[in-house]
């Protein structure tokens, strides 16, 4: 049979170039239809981004917005309620002087009691606007943070997404923006309350926010902590450069002690503020209250929180600081919290600088003049006031363990007091003082009116002028049966203090023991300077070399990076996301 040929190659040829074709076709489709899905896939996330960002946007600044106007309202209602608290006082002294000079009935001084009343509601009704201000602050705050979380949330989402996509690059990215954006969303908005609410100046603003960020990784606390205590610092008074030294001064007692920040930051502003001292040596005073606090049964937290209960008497008694932190420590040695010791303390402070009538009998009665007590605090401190009662209690002390008083002392007092009431006596009054004196007028206001041809003021003030000098001439009870006057030390104590918690605050402090003790916490305190180049406070140097606070510190460096990173990773992510394909 004749082989039969056919024509492979010729075949194979044409099949070869139609497969080219058909490849080539493949290809080209391919190419397109990558093309178009990247371009889509861009102009997609690209678009999203945009959206999105101009969404959040949109109500972060309203939420800002509503915030400040919210700060703002803060302010007003500050001020309303200090000008109210002033009118409570101008009205407080006009009904001390009518009560003064004219019958605790009269027209005058039931009018100035209605002023005060007046003034009372008004202060309280400044005080609810406060009150209500401020919650409106917070949720404006706490609507402005939501806002800012749900921008930070968002931005991680959408980094995960990259990265779910296969872009991993912009996903890792995406998720580091978002964490950097609330970190840095945060620490601009507690900002930035310093200057709606706080009083810093807006262009000193930048200055705080680094000296913060860069105090971060030097005390251990992060830059939102601090920007959150710079609050207190700032409505304390203390801005700029001078709150930065405030800050780093309290929160290296802090750390050191490990106590709450925030009232680290409040004990020392209030000291600075009411002792009049300057920003400068903040860390002196931190220095001084941890030097107290290590002679004391307390804590740095509980000791610094409970300062605020008697600061303010102890600085308008002139009361040294060294001896206001001293006789606090030592209230807690004997197992009294420091809260109860400072309210203590602040209940015999208030006693001793307005002594009662009960109060002076008792110390005329150990030869001590009540008006001389101003100036012993300022002086001696309170400890040491207290302690020259004690003493002079015991040089009184009877073969029977009694008191007994010494009439002429107390006659004495009673005597210069009427003196210099008669001194300051109209000629007119004087005359008719005499006629008091000698009985030949009754020194009631209705005889001292009718025979005595004064007016109802005029009589008033002869009739107490009577009362006074009724009681120098030895009319009085005590004087009279001193059978009656001896007492035992504590009630005599009691009496000299004004009462009893004044009583045991003079037992806890006074004493040989207690003195000794008191005078060494003292000494501690007043060598409690700070330490270095940059004068931090004392012990700071040797804190710093512990892990923990190492690990701290480097902790709240991170943090602060990332904040500082935070305004500039989402241009940059936008710039990578132009490049996906």
């Amino acid at each position: 049979m004749a082989p039969v040929y056919f024509d492979i190659v010729s075949r194979i040829v044409g099949m070869e170039a139609a497969a080219a074709k058909v490849v080539s076709e493949a290809v080209r489709a391919g190419n397109q239809a990558g093309t178009g899905f990247a371009d889509a896939f861009k102009s997609k996330v690209l678009g999203t981004s945009a959206g999105m960002t101009a969404s959040m946007t949109a109500q972060v600044n309203a939420a800002a917005s509503s915030l400040e106007s919210a700060s703002s309202r803060v302010i007003r209602a500050k001020n309303a309620e200090a000008d109210a608290a002033g009118r409570v006082r101008v009205a407080e002294a006009q009904l001390n002087e009518a009560r003064q000079k004219y019958a605790v009935d009269s027209t005058k001084v039931i009018a100035a009691e209605e002023r005060l009343e007046r003034a009372k509601r008004t202060n309280v009704a400044a005080s609810g606007e406060v009150t209500a201000a401020l919650a409106v602050e917070q949720r404006a705050t706490e609507t402005l943070g939501a806002r800012q979380d749900a921008v930070a949330a968002k931005a991680g989402a959408f980094g995960a997404a990259m990265k779910g996509a296969a872009v991993l690059g912009v996903g890792a990215m995406g998720i580091a923006m978002g964490e950097a954006v609330k970190a840095s969303a945060d620490f601009q908005s507690s900002q930035t309350m310093l200057v709606t609410t706080a009083g810093e100046q807006k262009e000193a603003l930048a200055e705080v926010s680094r000296g913060l960020l860069e105090m971060a990784g030097q005390v251990g606390y992060s830059a939102q902590d601090l920007s959150r205590a710079m609050y207190t610092v700032e409505s304390g008074g203390y801005h700029g450069a001078e709150g930065l030294i405030v800050m780093k001064a309290a929160a290296q007692g802090a750390a050191q002690e490990h106590a709450d920040l925030k009232e680290v930051v409040d004990a020392v502003t209030t000291t600075l503020q009411d002792y009049h001292i300057p920003a400068q040596q903040a860390a002196l005073v931190t220095g001084q209250m941890i030097a107290a606090v290590a002679h004391g049964k307390t804590t740095f937290g509980e000791f610094t929180g409970a300062l605020g209960q008697v600061q303010a008497s102890a600085a308008n008694a002139h009361i040294p600081v060294d001896d206001l932190y001293a006789s606090l420590a030592q209230m807690t040695v004997h197992g009294i919290s420091a809260q109860q010791a400072a309210q203590n303390l602040n209940r015999a402070i208030t006693t001793l600088q307005k002594p009662s009538q009960d109060m002076t009998q008792g110390l005329a009665n150990i030869g001590i003049n009540a008006a001389d007590l101003a100036d012993h605090l300022s002086s001696k401190g309170l400890s040491g006031t207290l302690e020259e009662i004690s003493l002079a209690i015991m040089n009184h002390m009877g073969p029977a363990g009694k008191v007994m008083i010494d009439a002429f002392n107390q006659s004495k007092t009673a005597a210069d007091d009427v003196g210099k009431a008669y001194a300051a006596l109209p000629p007119k009054l004087q005359a008719v003082a005499d006629k008091v004196k000698a009985g030949e007028l009754k020194p009631n206001v209705g005889a001292l009116e009718t025979k005595g041809g004064l007016n109802l003021e005029e009589a008033h003030i002869v009739a107490q002028f009577a009362q006074m000098y009724a009681k120098s001439t030895g009319l009085n009870a005590a004087l009279t049966s001193l059978k009656n006057s001896d007492k035992t030390y504590q009630q005599m104590l009691i009496q000299a203090t004004g009462n009893q918690e004044s009583a045991r605050v003079a037992a806890n402090l006074t004493g040989e023991e207690n003195t000794a003790q008191v005078a060494a916490t003292r000494a501690a305190v007043m060598n409690a300077g700070p330490e270095g180049p940059a004068g931090d406070v004392k012990g700071w140097a040797e804190v710093q070399e512990n892990f923990n606070q190492k690990l701290a510190e480097t902790k709240a460096q991170v943090g602060a990076f990332a904040i500082e990173a935070g305004d500039k990773l989402l241009p940059v992510a936008t710039k990578m996301l132009e490049g996906v394909q």
